[in-house]
């Protein structure tokens, strides 16, 4: 083969190997299933009157699940759907399968089934009540759902069990009941306990 000849073979598998690129999808999918774009955006909102409570799902707080495996994580009064939280850690191609995997046994990545609508950001809980927002994104597109119930009820069980999942990824844990206990400081001993156990003098006539 000529050089000329060779030449132009290689040329026209480069030609080849660029069309073969290009009918590939523009969002490559990971072994997950998930795409590189794919983000789960979990809300915990608490009204005014819902107080502080001891489980994750019932206190405001805000997760995202980044598409490079960043899970920010923080559990604040201060968070909401617009509040970026911190980083807590980074999880694995595993995790993150397992937590898709999650998702769509509860119905979350069937996009029909989705109930919000507009802004989530807008989103409020009434005085009484706590919300979950869940916002998700893949294969360019987003959706979104929301869950609200009083505070003294019973919270969706598959928004909770999402956002519990979170919680324990990002090493976060319900409170303790004995962070509600009142403060009691210990100052010792009475110093003056030994005058008060003697008898009262008496005076002489």
């Amino acid at each position: 083969m000529t050089v000329v000849g060779c030449t132009a073979r290689l040329a026209c598998l480069a030609l080849a190997t660029l069309a073969a690129a290009g009918c590939r999808s523009a969002v490559p999918e990971r072994a997950t299933g998930a795409s590189d774009a794919f983000i789960l955006d979990a809300t915990v909102l608490t009204g005014e009157r819902a107080g502080e409570e001891l489980r994750v799902e019932e206190r405001q707080g805000h997760f995202v699940l980044m598409p490079d495996g960043a899970l920010l994580a923080e559990i604040s009064p201060a968070m909401g759907f617009d509040v970026r939280p911190g980083r807590a850690r980074v999880l694995n191609e595993s995790q993150v399968g397992e937590l898709r995997s999650l998702l769509d046994q509860l119905g979350f990545l069937d996009i029909s089934t989705a109930n919000g609508r507009g802004n989530p950001g807008v989103v409020a809980a009434a005085p009484d009540e706590v919300v979950h927002i869940l916002w998700l994104s893949d294969h360019g597109k987003e959706w979104w759902f929301v869950r609200r119930f009083n505070a003294d009820g019973i919270p969706d069980a598959a928004s909770t069990r999402v956002i519990r999942t979170l919680a324990a990824l990002g090493w976060m844990a319900d409170r303790p009941a004995g962070d509600f206990l009142p403060r009691r400081f210990e100052f010792g001993p009475d110093p003056y306990a030994r005058y008060r156990s003697q008898p009262a003098a008496t005076s002489k006539p």
